[in-house]
């Protein structure tokens, strides 16, 4: 088995058994509010997020449309449809990671700037886990694909 593919799978079942139990368990953290004078930071922030946000997404459907490209030309079995596999599969699971970060930072600015008479603002992760699944089994995919590449190019020297 392809050295790369036993790391895929491996992160691939330790995600789904991470996104198992923090979905079973959820944590309450008490944080104590305080308040700023610095209104700009979360518009700068907002700003820069939904840039970088919109950078990856683009990124994503731009491999994405080369690897349906490949396909159509007959180039299913060749390394570049590996790559184009592997770089949407990062790309996908950066977009989680990423998403995952901004949703902290949001939540605990709004834990420690928003106050409401009577209630707590408690941290809880909804954000959409479905880009970490399909980046990791993209990863996997594509390291099938170099192994079907492998085999066809044997079978090709047989012949």
């Amino acid at each position: 088995m392809n050295k790369k593919l036993k790391i895929y799978s491996g992160l691939f079942l330790a995600t789904l058994l991470v996104l198992i139990v923090t979905n079973v368990f959820h944590f309450n953290k008490s944080i104590t509010t305080y308040s700023s004078n610095d209104e700009k930071l979360p518009f700068v922030f907002g700003i820069i997020s939904s840039v970088l946000g919109m950078i990856i997404t683009i990124w994503i459907l731009v491999m994405v449309f080369i690897l349906i490209h490949s396909i159509r030309k007959g180039n299913v079995f060749v390394a570049q449809v590996s790559k184009y596999l592997e770089i949407t599969g990062i790309l996908l699971s950066v977009k989680y990671v990423y998403n995952w970060i901004i949703s902290y930072i949001i939540q605990h600015y709004l834990i420690n700037h928003v106050r409401m008479a009577g209630y707590d603002i408690v941290y809880k992760y909804e954000s959409a886990s479905i880009y970490i699944i399909i980046g990791l089994a993209l990863l996997i995919i594509s390291q099938i694909i170099l192994m079907g590449k492998d085999l066809k190019e044997d079978v090709d020297l047989t012949v």
